[in-house]
Parts: C-alpha cells; structure tokens; sequence
C-alpha cells in the first residue's frame, strides 16, 4: 500500500509526496517531509499505516497552528479513506490518495529549482515515479465524450467545468480545481473523481452537503449523466459532450 499527497497551494503546489510506511511532516531540517515555515511546528503532523487495520493515518503532534481534514481540526489521530483534504497551520493544503498499486515508485530525487528570495522554502519531494512517454493511442473509430460539470453562478449565468482525468475538488477556495463562489459552499465542499468512464462524488465534510438525488451523501458514491447534484444550495448537473474537432 502506498500513500500519494498532492500539495495544492502556496510554494509547494503541485508537489508530490510518497509515503509507504510513516512521514513526519514539520518545519525540522529532520522532517521527512520539509516545510520550512515559522508557522508550522517542528514536528506537526505525522501520516502513518495501521497495518492491523490496513488503512493510513494521519495524527497532529500537538502542533500549534493545528491540523485539519476536510476542514475539521482533528485531535489526536484520524483514519484515511481513499480521498481526503490535509490542511496543515491553515497554510499548506494537501490531497491524500491511494496510489495505485500497480505504480512503481523509480528514480532518485531531484534537487528542486530555486524559489524567489519571499517565497524561499525547502521542497522535499521524496521520490516522484517515472513518467515515460505514453505510447500513441490506436485511432479509436470516434473520440470519446468528455465530462463536464455544469451549475448556475450567482449572477444568473451557467458555467461548465471540463472534469479531468482523477481528482477534481469542488469548493469556494481558490485553491479548489472547481471554484464555486456561493455562500452556501465551503472552501473545500466536495471531491468529483473522474477514472477511465467511471464518475463518483464524495462530500469532503462540509457545512451544507453534498447532495445526489436530493440525498445527502458523506461516502464516497458512483455516479452518471443521469443524476442530479447538489453542492449546498447549488444544483449541478454532469454532462457528457463529444470533443469539438480541432482545425
């Protein structure tokens, strides 16, 4: 089993973390993952795996400026599932997943590039897979659709999301691949994973829901074209759309 976090804001965004066994994450030069900041502590968190329960946990080490999953601070210890929202002192926003197990983690580190003199921080990327050239694809007969995720806006308008490959977050914060600016949404409201042509939706502990057939729903649910969703008080619809061909 293998975790993947996904670093999603601030000097560090879109850096990727591997972690099989345990990682301490913290401001220590020590840390196994390296986040050099006066707002983190020493020894902040800590994300581990509980062989006898074979899941990963993740559990504050009395940090200071706290710990949080999907927007709750958490005291002590709490268990994974498959997607989840790591925000660490309000600053450092994570995405935990499983990765697959066929990924094969190769390779050695990279010293990473220089950051601006006010935004000097270490990067500690622990090891990153190998990312060889995908071989080209055979012509398929006709493109396949594309996923999109529509909803009206404040204003009065509609707006339509082009849903990528994996993970899509949904909340009001910048930071979220799909920002959705209502009141009635939190920072981070909700999780639209995208595999192959499988959809499923997952609430990310927010304060108004997330809704599937009018149904509020808190794990993680498979759904299609055909169902109608809710994100607080903002209806959505996923809509498959063919590619438009390029000139």
């Amino acid at each position: 089993m293998l975790a993947k976090l996904t670093c999603k804001s601030g000097p560090l965004a879109d850096s990727v973390y591997y972690v099989r066994d345990e990682a301490v994450i913290g401001s220590d030069p020590g840390s196994t993952i390296h986040l050099r900041s006066g707002i983190v502590s020493a020894s902040h968190a800590r994300l581990f795996l509980d062989t006898k329960k074979n899941c990963y946990v993740v559990e504050d080490l009395n940090s200071f400026n706290g710990t949080k999953v999907d927007g709750e601070d958490i005291r002590g210890m709490k268990r994974l599932k498959t997607y989840h929202i790591l925000l660490l002192a309000n600053t450092f926003e994570f995405v935990f997943q499983l990765a697959p197990d066929e990924e094969e983690i190769t390779g050695t580190p990279q010293p990473p590039e220089p950051l601006p003199e006010e935004e000097k921080m270490a990067r500690t990327i622990l090891i990153q897979p190998a990312q060889p050239p995908a071989p080209p694809p055979a012509s398929p007969p006709e493109a396949a659709e594309e996923i999109y995720l529509e909803f009206k806006t404040t204003k009065g308008g509609q707006q339509s999301i082009l849903l990528k490959q994996g993970i899509n977050t949904v909340g009001r914060s910048a930071t979220s691949d799909i920002v959705i600016d209502n009141p009635s949404i939190s920072r981070h409201h909700a999780v639209v994973k995208l595999d192959g042509d499988s959809l499923t939706v997952r609430d990310a502990g927010s304060r108004n829901g997330t809704f599937v057939d009018e149904r509020r729903t808190t794990d993680e649910i498979v759904v299609t074209t055909e169902n109608e969703l809710k994100f607080g008080l903002v209806s959505a619809a996923l809509v498959a759309r063919k590619p438009m061909a390029k000139t």
